[in-house]
């Protein structure tokens, strides 16, 4: 199992405090570790009386000979661990210059990026252009469809041949002859009453008859 050189909380809120432990990766943060190290305390205290310095420091204590040690074995520390070791001198800094180029986005070449953008309002217009010719195909093909004649309105839509049914009737005007239902009151092809241009079929009658 991995193990890790890192930090253990402790204190209270706002008043942090820490110990650098050794203790396996996949423990929690402030489990038991295998080893304690040394402390750090992230509160700045004021310099010593006598001091030469007038800057507050911040205090860490620490093994060195056990942290040697323990990172010769194979523990990796983490990136606070980390920086208070090479703080002390144990190990080399560690500056996060290549995580930080990867965040930051710039264009080294404007070409490159004038480039992009003009790709990428091509792809726009393109689509926008397939999108206007689906339609226009779509309104052409809509446009070709013959509307609906008569033959969709009497019985048997447009087969042409349908069959006699009871109370159905025939439109006697000259030239007509539509087969209408039961319940039309006027022919659906030339509009001629029923009562005035009827002719009855035959209710039981098998024959049949064109809506042409």
């Amino acid at each position: 199992m991995v193990l890790r050189i890192r930090l253990s909380r402790f204190g209270k809120r706002h008043d942090p405090f820490y110990n650098i432990v050794v203790s396996h990766a996949r423990t929690a943060r402030d489990s038991k570790p295998l080893e304690v190290l040394g402390t750090y305390d992230p509160i700045p205290q004021p310099p010593p009386p006598g001091s030469v310095s007038r800057r507050a420091f911040k205090e860490i204590k620490l093994d060195a000979a056990r942290a040697r040690y323990w990172i010769g074995v194979g523990a990796q520390p983490s990136d606070s661990a980390w920086r208070l070791l090479s703080m002390i001198g144990i190990l080399e800094p560690r500056f996060r210059v290549a995580q930080i180029k990867q965040q930051v986005v710039t264009a080294d070449n404007p070409l490159v990026a004038v480039d992009a953008t003009r790709r990428a309002a091509e792809a726009t217009a393109r689509r926008a252009a397939e999108a206007a010719a689906r339609k226009a195909k779509k309104s052409a093909a809509k446009a070709t469809i013959p509307p609906p004649g008569m033959g969709h309105m009497g019985r048997g839509g447009t087969s042409g041949v349908v069959p006699f049914r009871a109370g159905d009737w025939k439109c006697g005007s000259d030239g007509c002859g539509y087969h209408n239902f039961a319940k039309n009151v006027s022919c659906l092809r030339c509009g001629a009453s029923r009562t005035n241009a009827a002719i009855p079929a035959d209710s039981g009658a098998k024959d049949s008859m064109s809506t042409q």
